[in-house]
C-alpha cells in the first residue's frame, strides 16, 4: 500500500476546488490505494514510463467505470488482429461486413471496424503501400497499443486504458504521408461515429481552413483532441515561434481546442527532438524508449514481432495523454470535455526545475492518479438535482431540492389552470454538460414537451403527438446518437397506439418504434441507458397500466430482451428507471409498480435477475412508487430516490443501494394525496 501523493500540489487542488461556484473551503483528504501491478509479461518493458505518469495506483479503481469511451487513431493503420488490441476494436454495430451494403448510411459501406481514407476502403490496417517504411507501417499500431492495449490479461503489454475502444481510421499512407483533407474528413467520421477522443500523433509545417473546421466541429461536439508536438532531428523547435499543425490549431479566440503533447525522457527532461511552447504545449509525457503492439505480418521476417520497442517521439507521448483521458471519461462520464481536457493539464508535476531554460513551454507532466484524485472531489461537488412534480390534482409546479429537502428553484412548467400533472427527465440536451428538465404533461393535457433549464426558462418546445391527443406522454432522456447530447425520448400515454419517439431538442422527430403490439393502449412508461455495456444507449420500455413485460430495445427499436418485473396478477403498470445501483459499472434497471400495486421497488441486473427488493413505503399503500436514480449527496454512488403515487402523503425518500433510507422529507402540502412524479440526472 502506498498514499496518493499530494505534496507540492496540495495548493494546486485547494484552489481549484475554492473557485468552483457554492464552494467556500476546500481542504486535502489523502486517500490509499493500492498500485495494481498487472500481469502482462511486456510490462517490465513499460513500468518505468507508465509508472511516471502514475497509472498503476488508478488501475485498480477501474471496477467503477461505467462506460467505454472510443479513442479514434487518425494513423498509418492500426493491426486489428493483433492479441492485444482485437478485443478493443471498435466497432459499428449497424455494419454487416462484407455485404457491400451501407446499412447505417453513414455513407461508408461494411464500416464495420473503421475506415482507411487512403484506400477508401473498409480496411484500416496499414498497407504496404509503394515506398513504406517500416516505421510508418507500425507507427499506427504502436500508438493504438499505448493507449489502450488490453492490460490484465497475460498477454503482451498494456495501455493506459484498458477498457477504452480503438477506432483504427488511416490516414496516413505507408510512408507516413497525409494531407489536410483526408485528416478532416477522418476527423468528421470520428465525431459522427461516437469518437470520445481523437489522437492525432503527426505533424505538418500548414494548417488549412478544412482541417480548422474540422477540428471546431469536433470541438463544438465535445470531443476531445489530442496532437502530439512533433519532432525535429537534433533538437525541437519553438512553436511560439514557428507553429504546426494540427498541434496549434486552437480556436482563433484562444480556445483550447486541441491538447498538445510533448516528449520528455525519463529525468523529466524534454526529449531532444521535442517541439515545445506555450502557446501549443499543454502536458508533457514519456516520450523515449517505449514498448507497445506492432503490426505482424506472417511469414514476413520483418514483421514477425507482435510486440516491441525501443520507440521515441512525440507520436508516442500523445497516446499515453489520450489513453489518461479515456480512463477519466470511463469513471467519471457525467464530466464534461473541458472539465477533462483542465484536469488532466492542471493535476500535473510541475517539471520546469528539470527543464530551467524552457520553463512554462513544456507544460506539466502527466499524473494520472491525481487528476484522478481531482475528478473525484469534483465529481462529490456535483449533486444531482432532486426535481419534483405533481402527478395529478394539483397545478403544474416543477421544484428542485437539495437531499435536505430545502427548495433550490420552483416553476410552472404549464398554465397553473392544468391539474392533470406532470412527467419529468433530466438530460444534457444542447451538450453544455448541464442536465436540463424535460418536461411531459400527464393525463388531461395535449402532448407538450418542454425543455427547461433548472431556473425554469423554457428552452424549446413542441408536441410529441398530434395535438387533440390528451392521454398524456411519459418522457426520458439518453444520448441515442451518439453526438454527445442527449434526446428526448417520448412514450405515449394512456388512450394512444403503443408509440416511443425519439427527439432532437429542436423537437425534430429522429424516429420511432411500437414496442408493444397495437392492441394494447394503456400507455407506456420509458427509461434510456446502456444496459447492455456496449456503448450504446438502450431504451427501457414497461406498461402504465395492465401487464406486460418489461422490454429494452436498443436504438433503433429492436427487441434485445425482456423480462416479468412482478407476478402475473398484478395488472396496474409499472414505473421504470436505469442507474448502476450496485456499483459494478453496468447499468441495473429499477422498477415500481403502478396504481394499485404495493410500493415495491425492484432492481434489475442486465440479465433481468432481481439484486435487490425493498418496499419504499408502507407494505399496505396501494397507490404504487414513482422512481428515480441520481447522486443526490455527492457521495459517488448513485441514489435511489422514490415519490408515492396517488393516495399518499407528498412524502420523498432517497435510499442506498441495500434498501436503506438514507434521507427523507415530505412537502409543505397538507391534504395533497395526488402524488408525486421524480427525476434526478444519474
Amino acid at each position: 500500500m502506498q498514499p496518493c501523493p499530494t505534496g507540492l500540489e496540495d495548493e494546486l487542488v485547494k484552489n481549484y476546488f475554492e473557485s468552483l461556484p457554492g464552494v467556500k473551503l476546500a481542504s486535502p483528504v489523502v486517500y490509499y490505494h493500492p498500485s495494481l501491478v498487472p500481469d502482462d509479461p511486456g510490462y517490465g518493458y513499460q513500468k518505468n514510463y507508465l509508472e511516471a505518469i502514475k497509472a498503476p495506483q488508478v488501475w485498480d479503481q477501474l471496477d467503477s467505470a461505467t462506460l467505454r469511451p472510443i479513442i479514434a487513431i487518425l494513423d498509418s493503420g492500426v493491426d486489428i488482429d493483433n492479441t492485444d488490441l482485437k478485443n478493443n476494436i471498435w466497432f459499428n454495430p449497424w455494419e454487416v461486413a462484407g455485404d457491400n451494403v451501407d446499412n447505417d448510411r453513414n455513407g461508408f459501406v461494411d464500416d464495420k471496424y473503421g475506415w482507411d481514407f487512403v484506400a477508401r476502403n473498409s480496411d484500416p490496417k496499414p498497407k504496404f503501400d509503394e515506398g513504406w517504411t517500416e516505421v510508418a507501417m507500425q507507427h499506427g499500431t504502436v500508438v493504438a497499443g499505448v493507449a489502450a492495449a488490453v492490460g490484465n490479461n497475460r498477454v503482451g503489454v498494456t495501455g493506459v486504458a484498458w477498457a477504452a475502444r480503438i477506432m483504427p481510421l488511416r490516414v496516413l499512407n505507408g510512408q507516413g504521408i497525409g494531407d489536410t483533407v483526408t485528416v478532416a474528413q477522418a476527423i468528421n467520421y470520428a465525431v459522427q461515429n461516437g469518437a470520445d477522443i481523437i489522437n492525432l500523433s503527426f505533424v505538418g509545417h500548414l494548417s488549412d481552413p478544412v482541417l480548422q473546421d474540422a477540428i471546431k466541429r469536433a470541438f463544438a461536439s465535445g470531443v476531445l483532441i489530442v496532437a502530439a508536438s512533433g519532432n525535429e532531428q537534433g533538437a525541437g523547435v519553438n512553436l511560439n515561434l514557428q507553429p504546426q499543425y494540427p498541434v496549434c490549431d486552437d480556436g482563433p479566440n484562444g480556445e483550447n481546442q486541441v491538447i498538445g503533447v510533448a516528449a520528455i525522457d525519463e529525468s523529466d527532461r524534454i526529449a531532444e527532438f521535442s517541439n515545445f511552447g506555450y502557446r501549443c504545449i499543454d502536458v508533457a509525457a514519456p516520450g523515449v524508449k517505449i514498448f507497445s503492439t506492432q503490426l505482424q505480418v506472417a511469414g514476413d521476417s520483418q514483421f514477425k514481432d507482435a510486440y516491441g520497442g525501443w520507440w521515441s517521439g512525440t507520436s508516442v507521448a500523445a497516446p499515453l495523454v489520450s489513453g489518461a483521458l479515456a480512463v477519466l471519461k470511463s469513471v467519471f462520464p457525467r464530466l464534461s470535455p473541458s472539465q477533462l481536457r483542465d484536469l488532466v493539464i492542471a493535476s500535473g508535476d510541475q517539471i520546469d526545475n528539470q527543464n530551467p531554460y524552457l520553463a512554462g513551454q513544456v507544460g506539466r507532466r502527466l499524473n494520472l492518479q491525481q487528476a484522478f484524485t481531482l475528478a473525484s472531489g469534483l465529481k462529490s461537488a456535483q449533486k444531482s438535482p432532486l426535481v419534483i412534480a405533481p402527478a395529478s390534482a394539483y397545478s403544474p409546479l416543477v421544484e428542485t431540492f437539495d437531499i435536505s429537502g430545502e427548495q433550490i428553484t420552483s416553476f410552472m412548467a404549464y398554465h397553473p389552470s392544468f391539474n392533470g400533472g406532470v412527467n419529468l427527465a433530466l438530460g444534457d440536451i444542447n451538450g453544455d454538460g448541464k442536465p436540463e428538465i424535460i418536461t411531459g404533461a400527464r393525463t388531461g393535457g395535449g402532448p407538450h414537451i418542454k425543455i427547461l433549464n433548472q431556473q425554469g426558462e423554457t428552452l424549446s418546445q413542441f408536441m410529441a403527438f398530434p395535438e387533440a391527443f390528451h392521454g398524456g406522454v411519459t418522457v426520458a432522456a439518453g444520448d441515442i446518437n451518439a453526438d454527445k447530447k442527449d434526446e428526448v425520448i417520448v412514450g405515449v400515454g394512456s388512450g394512444g397506439v403503443p408509440t416511443v419517439r425519439i427527439f432532437d431538442e429542436l423537437g425534430n422527430l429522429q424516429r420511432q418504434f411500437t414496442p408493444y403490439d397495437i392492441a394494447y393502449t394503456g400507455g407506456v412508461n420509458v427509461a434510456a441507458g446502456d444496459v447492455d455495456r456496449d456503448g450504446l444507449v438502450d431504451i427501457v420500455v414497461a406498461p402504465q397500466t395492465g401487464k406486460l413485460p418489461v422490454r429494452v430495445f436498443d436504438r433503433f427499436g429492436r427487441l434485445q430482451y425482456q423480462f416479468e418485473a412482478y407476478p402475473f396478477t398484478f395488472r396496474g403498470g409499472i414505473n421504470v428507471a436505469v442507474g448502476d445501483i450496485d456499483g459494478n459499472g453496468s447499468l441495473d434497471i429499477l422498477t415500481a409498480p403502478g396504481a394499485g400495486g404495493g410500493p415495491q421497488v425492484r432492481v434489475f441486473n442486465e440479465r433481468g435477475k432481481v439484486i435487490t427488493q425493498f418496499f419504499a413505503y408502507a407494505k399496505t399503500f396501494r397507490g404504487g412508487a414513482y422512481v428515480a436514480v441520481g447522486d443526490i449527496d455527492g457521495d459517488g454512488s448513485q441514489d435511489i430516490i422514490t415519490t408515492p403515487g396517488a393516495g399518499g402523503s407528498p412524502h420523498v425518500r432517497v435510499f442506498n443501494n441495500k434498501g436503506e433510507v438514507k434521507a427523507q422529507f415530505f412537502l409543505p402540502r397538507p391534504n395533497f394525496y395526488g402524488g408525486l412524479t421524480v427525476a434526478a440526472a444519474r
